[in-house]
């Protein structure tokens, strides 16, 4: 052991490794104070959009002003879409290019959107998550460390069944709304916002449906479904019951306008209410499902497609709002489950 001589050396290079002395200077053009509460920010909305597992290189290795992969962008632009009508499959898993695929569409862009957002305003190439799935990313994202229940449950190979007769909580694979096995001794994001009293709204992102039946019948009309889970009590009564959750079958565009009906009868036009301070949205058709031509879905590039005309029209319709110049809008991916791409960069965006 050593002595507490040697104690105190190594407790001052412990402090010299972790702690660095700065001196902190504030010339007022960062909408950020340097310090919490030395003066009032600009910012006063924020609106966190969520998407899903796509990583950097698949939508923004293609800009020269980052540290991605070009040849890993194939939801950037001018991107070359196959319909593989034989495939094969290598060591790795990789499905591989045979003779017999037939292009179907040249010179494709796919997310335009978010490669204009990237350029005209700030993004980041060296974001990291520690999350292997959704169910991680939404929880990392909401403020609350996966523990190892929740690590055990994701990583089962379980199966949800909405008509079960067993008893008790079924499935708990749940996302933004945090289950009660893992909460934090003080909550996560949600419990703070309520403790500092912070005004709030969500849309979808606390109200996935753990085991959402995705077959067209179930979603043609928008329908609310019944959930497997509970809801944080911080964020219950401040989440739309309009607003659809995780479900692919639902059109990112059907999303926009939920949002945009709803933020207007709540916040513009007659209304006496100020938009809140934080507002939450799930944004989620990034995430990609099968193929389906005959609802507009004839490839996976397609969902990708849908995520990002309704990220354009979202960011479209806010900056016509009266909190435009006061608002700060962050869109990040829950997870970076890309794929094989995630192998070369693990950075959501």
């Amino acid at each position: 052991m050593p002595d507490a001589t040697q104690l105190t050396t190594y407790t001052k290079q412990v402090l010299a490794n972790t702690y660095q002395t700065v001196t902190l200077t504030d010339n007022g053009k960062n909408p950020l104070p340097v310090l919490p509460k030395t003066r009032q920010s600009p910012i006063k909305h924020v609106v966190y959009i969520t998407k899903e597992n796509r990583t950097y290189d698949e939508v923004l290795g293609q800009l020269t002003t980052g540290n991605g992969d070009s040849t890993l962008a194939r939801f950037g632009t001018g991107v070359t879409i196959k319909t593989r009508l034989s495939t094969s499959r290598g060591n790795s898993g990789r499905t591989t290019d045979q003779a017999g695929d037939t292009v179907r569409v040249t010179a494709a862009d796919i997310m335009p959107n978010h490669v204009r957002v990237a350029r005209q305003f700030a993004f980041s190439d060296n974001f990291y998550c520690d999350s292997d799935a959704s169910i991680h990313g939404h929880h990392w994202m909401m403020g609350t460390i996966p523990n190892e229940w929740v690590e055990a449950n994701a990583a089962s190979k379980g199966t949800f069944d909405a008509d079960s007769k067993a008893p008790g909580r079924r499935f708990p694979k749940t996302s933004g709304a945090i289950d009660p096995e893992d909460y934090n001794e003080i909550g996560g994001l949600w419990e703070a916002f309520e403790r500092n009293k912070i005004s709030l709204y969500n849309f979808g992102e606390a109200n996935e449906y753990a085991g959402s039946e995705e077959e067209w019948t179930t979603t043609q009309f928008g329908a609310a479904q019944t959930v497997a889970f509970p809801m944080p009590k911080a964020v219950f009564p401040h989440t739309s019951r309009d607003y659809a959750g995780y479900n692919t079958n639902v059109p990112d565009q059907y999303r926009m306008e939920q949002f945009e009906r709803e933020f207007t009868a709540k916040w513009l036009g007659k209304s006496k209410q100020t938009m809140p301070q934080l507002v939450t949205m799930q944004v989620p058709n990034d995430h990609g499902a099968g193929p389906r031509p005959d609802f507009g879905y004839p490839f996976l590039h397609s969902y990708m497609a849908d995520n990002d005309l309704a990220v354009g029209r979202i960011l479209h319709f806010l900056s016509r709002t009266k909190y435009w110049k006061n608002m700060l809008v962050i869109i990040t991916e829950d997870d970076p489950q890309g794929a094989l791409t995630t192998l070369m960069h693990t950075a959501p965006f």
